[in-house]
């Protein structure tokens, strides 16, 4: 863990320095929990509805929550309070993330949302909503080349859909000095690690892991791109490969050394 902050922290030093960070920042999807004096950044397909159970159970003594997790109202955040708190907050609370294997999170984006209207949408922005009702499934190279097209994963005003696979840096600033950052592939020990280290390991439990469904498919979906649209990709995603620890290709190496790339 020590490694992962220092490496954080380093990389974010490269950055230019943003006197108004505090004022600017998209805090949207920063959970504040008082009662554990706790600040949690969630990134979408890195188990955030999970942790937003166990988030809401944490902070109301283990209670479980019925219906939807993601209504607003069930949390305090920290775009909601003042600059002057939100500095407060920042500097004593406890403030921890979690993130994923760039690659592996942008195809469990496609996987879970590929039939939803609005992801077609994304796709195919000049048909009307008739028109894209009536479309068949898109493929993933598609689906990247929209977002290599419009530059998605770091486009702050595109709404709701894009948090999918937006920046983690665009979501979860490195500004912030986070305590603890967790890898999404090693959730079975760290999750509940954080449990314990917030105080709550005793009447709130992290649910037994199971591998993402994504992954049988993800080989096959990149198998489908050229050796230029995974470059691409990882020029876009860059700044996560390297402020949080993931190396390139990582899980498509294979993939590349098939392409002729060793």
């Amino acid at each position: 863990m020590t490694e992962r902050r220092q490496l954080l922290h380093d990389q974010c030093l490269k950055k230019p320095p943003n006197p108004l960070f505090l004022q600017e920042a998209d805090f949207t999807r920063f959970i504040v929990i008082e009662k554990l004096k706790l600040v949690f950044c969630f990134i979408p397909k890195v188990s955030c509805t999970t942790w937003k159970r166990i988030l809401y159970s944490a902070e109301n003594n283990g209670e479980k929550l019925e219906g939807i997790p993601h209504r607003k109202k069930l949390f305090s955040w920290l775009q909601d309070y003042s600059i002057f708190e939100r500095q407060k907050i920042l500097s004593t609370y406890y403030k921890a993330m979690f993130v994923r294997e760039p690659f592996a999170r942008l195809a469990s984006a496609y996987r879970d949302k590929v039939k939803k209207t609005w992801f077609r949408r994304f796709l195919l922005p000049e048909k009307t909503k008739r028109e894209i009702t009536k479309e068949k499934e898109h493929s993933f190279s598609a689906f990247v080349n929209r977002v290599i097209e419009t530059n998605a994963t770091q486009q702050k005003d595109r709404g709701i859909e894009d948090q999918h696979w937006r920046s983690y840096e665009q979501i979860c600033p490195c500004e912030v000095d986070y305590d603890f950052i967790g890898h999404f592939e090693n959730l079975d020990e760290e999750a509940p690690t954080l449990l314990k280290i917030i105080g709550v390991d005793g009447y709130v439990t992290f649910p037994d892991y199971h591998p993402s469904k994504t992954s049988p498919y993800m080989l096959e979906y990149y198998s489908r791109l050229t050796v230029d649209e995974i470059f691409q990709l990882k020029k876009l995603f860059d700044l996560d490969f390297k402020l949080f620890g993931y190396d390139f290709p990582g899980p498509l190496e294979g993939i590349l050394k098939k392409k002729g790339l060793s």
